[in-house]
């Protein structure tokens, strides 16, 4: 996951509620961020990468330099991005907490896949009980006008 100068800005691995609150900290007028995968990445996701790809969330690229622009950042800072991740693998753990590196090289050409992602409300994780249209329910079931 990527912020829009082109770092990371979390542990990829955390929770959605961590990774929600991490996207918002670190992009709080657009609250989106970008999905990187490298090659090794995306045949580990053989069944998403299609799928998200077929409708239109995911992109293909071919060289670096084309994520980059599609970005709106440098080739050089993403270069660096990936370098510095690929050293932290190599350590086992990075600034964020993370100590798994599955596909962790990153080749400087392609195929790479991005999307935009941002957090969406799923399900609620403990808490209130809400509807299928996001009404925040009694315990008995009935929606509270208002919330």
């Amino acid at each position: 996951l990527l912020d829009s100068r082109g770092g990371r800005f979390a542990n990829e691995l955390g929770t959605r509620d961590y990774l929600s609150n991490k996207t918002l900290e670190a992009e709080p007028e657009t609250r989106t961020v970008t999905i990187v995968l490298n090659e090794g990445a995306a045949k580990d996701a053989p069944k998403h990468v299609p799928l998200y790809s077929g409708k239109g969330l995911l992109q293909r690229f071919e060289a670096l330099g084309d994520l980059a622009a599609w970005m709106g950042v440098s080739e050089a800072r993403l270069r660096a991005t990936f370098h510095e991740y690929e050293e932290h693998a190599r350590a086992g753990t990075d600034p964020f907490g993370k100590a798994t590196f599955n596909n962790a090289v990153w080749g400087r050409e392609g195929p790479l896949y991005a999307g935009r992602v941002t957090p969406v409300l799923h399900y609620t994780m403990g808490g209130l009980r809400v509807s299928e249209k996001g009404e925040v329910l009694t315990a008995g079931g009935a929606p509270i006008a208002g919330l």
